[in-house]
């Protein structure tokens, strides 16, 4: 019975240090997020984010060749999450935060299935890289430390941030200067079939734009190839955005 006591004594005990490190890992993460929110502008220029609309260009390799593009992006993170993607002259993509169209030389198409869980998934994820979600601890985003790497040459570390329903993030901050210079995760690739690869981006050559400081190079990779190069045109954080942005195309 005493040897029962002793066992059960060492569990508890190492459950409360398991705890104790893993309270540890997540302030030093949070510690890591709040940086890279100071390297942007603080929580001011963050609020900014939660609206906003920007234009690029670059090179799309997702079909395995360099096919140049101009895009134009909505993006609306408040009660719910929202987004419009144009490729100028190709297709649009828009999500109103329940539904889900895809419109393609004038043919719209409503998502389901496949489709509508891979937006919606890529909305979330969208979300915990631009940082909004990750100001304040929350139970519902658990944080843990996930080491150091070089991003082009750069020093920084690592962050991974849990949240049910989303595949894991992993955000790497610099070490230098803070700024948020990697991230990685899961997707579901519409030209495999929604096949989840690994998309890592890599942000570069940032810029104050409005008092924020914004990337104005993101290279996208996929299994560790090109996917998008792209470069900033013109960013805006309107305090209001048109309804009409996120209807049926």
């Amino acid at each position: 019975m005493r040897a029962t006591y002793t066992i059960a004594a060492l569990l508890a005990a190492l459950t409360v240090s398991t705890n104790i490190q893993a309270d540890e890992n997540a302030e030093k993460a949070q510690k890591l997020i709040d940086g890279g929110i100071k390297a942007i502008g603080g929580p001011k220029a963050l609020k900014k984010t939660a609206k906003m609309i920007f234009e690029d260009e670059g090179l799309y390799h997702g079909m395995g060749q360099g096919l140049p593009y101009q895009g134009r992006f909505v993006t609306e993170y408040d009660k719910t999450a929202k987004f419009r993607f144009e490729i100028l002259n190709a297709f649009v993509q828009v999500y109103n935060g329940k539904q889900g169209w895809y419109s393609l030389m004038g043919n719209t198409t409503e998502l389901d299935g496949p489709a509508l869980k891979a937006v919606k998934e890529t909305v979330a994820t969208n979300h915990i890289i631009t940082l909004p979600p990750l100001m304040k601890p929350s139970k519902d985003y658990k944080l843990s430390l996930a080491g150091s790497q070089e991003v082009e040459g750069e020093a920084c570390e690592g962050v991974n941030v849990a949240h049910k329903g989303t595949p894991d993030v992993t955000l790497y901050f610099s070490k230098k200067t803070g700024l948020l210079r990697k991230s990685s995760t899961t997707v579901k690739s519409s030209e495999q079939g929604f096949k989840e690869v690994v998309e890592e981006n890599i942000f570069s050559e940032f810029d104050d734009q409005d008092g924020v400081k914004v990337a104005h190079k993101i290279t996208i990779l996929r299994e560790n190839k090109k996917y998008v190069e792209s470069k900033l045109k013109s960013v805006k954080f309107p305090e209001s955005i048109d309804a009409s942005e996120f209807q049926k195309p």
